[in-house]
């Protein structure tokens, strides 16, 4: 079952990524 919530995390990680791509890789490691 897909949950509408997990599209939104999606397409705010991808906007937020785009952006600040280096700093969120190196704050997730």
């Amino acid at each position: 079952m897909k949950s509408p919530h997990n599209g939104i995390v999606m397409e705010f990680r991808v906007n937020v990524g785009d952006s600040v791509l280096e700093e969120d890789v190196v704050a997730i490691t």
